[in-house]
């Protein structure tokens, strides 16, 4: 899992524009070892991209989010390959799983296609972007400013409207919080490590011990994946709604940093969700005051 959470975030860092099947080999294979299989590797696709007069990668979003998922799948036991045999291992998993995506793309360019016979560049947008949109075009500056505007935005709605006092009330006191404010300032422990990061890779967070640690790390496992869980790997609802996992007591691995600065407003409906259920149906608010409120955070 400490490969794939570097690969998500060599991913997250790198744009699109400078990555091609030289870097993304980098992240597999390192100078000690399978000098030979690498080396056949790169001049085969050296060859297909001089073939095809096209960029060529290896790795996608979509599909290391997919291989992470079945990874955190599997029983937690020592590893049994070496650390030659795991960056092979770990390469042809990625390729096995870009098969089936690219089977996905093909089906749905076909089907764009006949959805907009006259029209190729916009079928072809169409089917190339639609299903992870937000997973391959991102620019993590940008996805964070504006993240932050529409959650201060939503909350100031909220606070403002005395008949969402008791859904609000609820989500602070859930996150052991006195405001909304509060709320922020303990999650940007979390957000600053992706805005700031100056290296390509895996993003750990170590909570400090002090005497907050015991209600700093209460508050991050609200986002962080339950053991066992199953996760969903076609829509990732599962990592969106908890992009963390606690590697260790009091050490959280950020699995796609995408994802965690999502948190900060497209992930409040998961949080929002559960705080509405909390609530008892007798309570002061309306239950159509709370619904009107979840139904507000999933059209922004």
């Amino acid at each position: 899992m400490q490969c794939v959470s570097h690969l998500l975030g060599y991913l997250s860092h790198t744009p699109a524009t400078k990555r091609d099947y030289v870097t993304d080999m980098q992240q597999f294979f390192g100078p000690q070892h399978n000098e030979l299989f690498a080396n056949q590797v790169y001049q085969q696709t050296q060859a297909l991209a001089r073939r095809v007069e096209s960029k060529l990668n290896f790795l996608h979003p979509k599909t290391v989010l997919q291989l992470y998922s079945l990874c955190f799948e599997l029983p937690d036991e020592p590893t049994r390959q070496t650390e030659p045999e795991l960056e092979c291992s770990l390469f042809v998993a990625c390729l096995v799983l870009n098969e089936s995506y690219i089977r996905e793309q093909y089906q749905a360019m076909t089907v764009a296609r006949q959805l907009l016979p006259t029209q190729p560049l916009a079928a072809a947008a169409l089917a190339g972007t639609f299903s992870d949109f937000e997973l391959v075009n991102h620019r993590l500056h940008h996805i964070a400013m504006l993240q932050l505007i529409k959650s201060v935005r939503l909350f100031e709605f909220l606070e403002a409207e005395a008949r969402f006092a008791p859904l609000l009330q609820a989500f602070v006191q859930r996150f052991n919080c006195q405001n909304w404010q509060e709320y922020f300032r303990q999650l940007s422990g979390v957000i600053k490590p992706v805005t700031q990061a100056e290296t390509a890779g895996r993003i750990a967070v170590e909570v400090p011990v002090r005497p907050d640690y015991v209600s700093a790390c209460a508050f991050l496992r609200h986002f962080t994946l339950p053991e066992g869980q199953p996760l969903d790997m076609a829509d990732f609802t599962s990592l969106r709604a908890t992009p963390l996992c606690e590697e260790s007591p009091g050490t959280f691995v950020l699995v796609y940093p995408v994802l965690v600065l999502e948190a900060l407003h497209k992930g409040l409906y998961f949080q929002f969700n559960l705080a509405n259920r909390s609530l008892p149906k007798g309570s002061g608010s309306p239950i159509g005051a709370r619904c009107t409120a979840t139904c507000f955070l999933s059209s922004t």
